[in-house]
């Protein structure tokens, strides 16, 4: 047994912490391996850079765009036909919910015709869509500009695009 000695009646005063560190080290490798899996783009682009670029807070739908023209949402791969009619239903989706949300509810302060004004608010406010796009340096002018004008076309003004920092 660690720390006690042959025949001898002691206590234990020592503790052998050498398990201890092993698993805290086999932690903190399956941590790390783990963490750059996570942090791995799933469709491989190479962003251009700029001294400008900013983070955005929220990033709601993300649209790629390949080197070799193809587009993906949210990393699945989509027609450019296809991309408006789902970007369509994904506004859609977040009005509905918005809505929902919004609704004032009843209390003795509130008569009838306010909540009804109030309830028409919330389904008359616009849900904004922001959308990121990520297209490959190689990738043509022209396909980015196609997915900026099916955004302009369904009203979704709230659109950034993905660069690396220049260093």
């Amino acid at each position: 047994m660690a720390g006690k000695q042959k025949g001898s009646d002691d206590m234990i005063n020592d503790i052998n912490i050498t398990p201890m560190v092993d698993i805290m080290l086999v932690l903190l490798i399956i941590f790390m391996v783990t963490a750059s899996i996570i942090v791995t783009p799933s469709i491989p682009v190479k962003l251009p850079s700029a001294a400008t670029g900013e983070e955005t807070k929220t990033k709601t739908v993300s649209i790629v765009i390949t080197k070799d023209n193809k587009y993906f949402v949210e990393g699945k791969s989509i027609k450019l036909d296809k991309l408006e009619e789902y970007l369509k239903n994904k506004k859609l989706s977040l009005t509905n919910t918005d809505v929902k949300n919004k609704v004032v509810p009843y209390s003795p302060a509130n008569n009838k015709d306010d909540i009804a004004d109030s309830n028409k608010l919330a389904t008359s406010l616009p849900t904004k869509l922001q959308i990121v796009i990520a297209a490959d340096q190689k990738a043509y002018h022209g396909k980015v500009m196609n997915v900026v004008d099916i955004l302009r076309k369904i009203g979704i003004t709230d659109y950034a695009f993905s660069v690396e920092d220049k260093k």
